[in-house]
């Protein structure tokens, strides 16, 4: 099985680390508090790398390979 059109990952990781950064640098402004704003980012980044993850995954078109 191959994909129809090859998509790119690397955006993930882009929108994953601003997903990371940004609520961590609001919580630490707010809060002070490194080992919760480390977790809440920690988690917002997975969540949001997972999403697009299973986005791409839903979106991708197989067919069968023809070389053997």
């Amino acid at each position: 099985m191959v994909p129809v059109s090859s998509k790119s990952f690397a955006w993930g990781y882009g929108i994953g680390f601003f997903a990371f950064v940004i609520p961590a640098q609001i919580l630490l402004y707010f809060n002070h508090d490194f080992l919760f704003a480390f977790f809440v980012a920690m988690t917002s980044g997975l969540l949001s790398v997972s999403l697009i993850g299973l986005y791409v995954y839903t979106t991708t078109s197989l067919v069968k390979s023809t070389s053997s």
